[in-house]
């Protein structure tokens, strides 16, 4: 069996697809679809970094003044191509107490959300993908639990991104994962194997041994303790990454033997 016939087997669906107007992707919205096309998929999910009022942070999110025209534009694709594909129309929003107002504001103009926390503070810049110590870490994990808590996700992304920014998978990288999964497997919320670090990175040393720093294998051994389901998510930036087929042979080899359990449904 080769890697696409593994891929349409497990997953045809990609809920996690990144525009332009985060300020670190490239392509046109009409590529990325027409690229699902071509990978095979059944549905493409457009889950952009979410905007909020009073913030601009040009290179990591959309300004809120381009909320309009994601919207207008996703809508006016769904029509375009509703007989070769099913676009949804999401976000990917992190969790903060102040933001959630605006966050179920954003919800109720998208088919879904993934909850993907990205930072500490919604000051900073992907710090937990940089360095982060334990205080940062529970920090991450207390926001992830709470973001869960709202009901406003459709599935966790990159719940093991915490582990980015360490090289010791230590008791308080362990826990957290404990935390985390038990959780979502108590709210039967799904959990996302990222692929976009095997596309871009090399596996780095830890002390425990050489790993992704995501999907990290210690993190989902832990998962695999737990009665949750996983799903992928391409994280795409560019629209050739839909055509990636690497990566899941990557995934395969790191991960695949855990005995994971995977969707193999579309969640919309």
């Amino acid at each position: 069996m080769n890697v696409m016939e593994m891929i349409n087997m497990r997953q045809d669906f990609n809920y996690h697809t990144h525009t332009k107007r985060c300020g670190h992707a490239i392509g046109s919205d009409e590529q990325y679809v027409q690229a699902a096309i071509d990978a095979g998929f059944k549905t493409i999910g457009f889950s952009d970094h979410g905007p909020y009022k009073g913030l601009s942070f040009p290179s990591d999110r959309m300004d809120y003044s381009q909320l309009e025209g994601y919207l207008a534009s996703l809508s006016r694709l769904r029509d375009r191509y509703r007989d070769r594909i099913d676009v949804k129309i999401g976000f990917e929003l992190e969790y903060f107490d102040e933001y959630l107002p605006q966050m179920r504001e954003l919800a109720a103009r998208a088919d879904y959300l993934i909850l993907g926390q990205h930072t500490s503070d919604m000051r900073c810049d992907y710090d937990f993908f940089v360095f982060n110590n334990d205080e940062m870490a529970l920090r991450y994990c207390d926001l992830l639990e709470k973001g869960m808590d709202t009901g406003l996700f459709m599935y966790v992304a990159h719940p093991d991104c915490y582990c980015a920014g360490r090289r010791d998978f230590d008791a308080t990288c362990a826990d957290i994962a404990h935390r985390i999964c038990a959780h979502a497997a108590r709210l039967n919320l799904p959990l996302e194997i990222n692929l976009t670090r095997l596309r871009r990175d090399k596996a780095v040393a830890y002390k425990q041994g050489v790993f992704y720093k995501y999907p990290h294998r210690l993190f989902w051994q832990i998962a695999a303790r737990y009665p949750v389901k996983v799903v992928y998510g391409y994280d795409a930036h560019n629209p050739a990454d839909l055509l990636d087929q690497d990566s899941y042979a990557l995934c395969d080899r790191e991960i695949g033997d855990l005995g994971l359990t995977f969707i193999s449904q579309p969640l919309i």
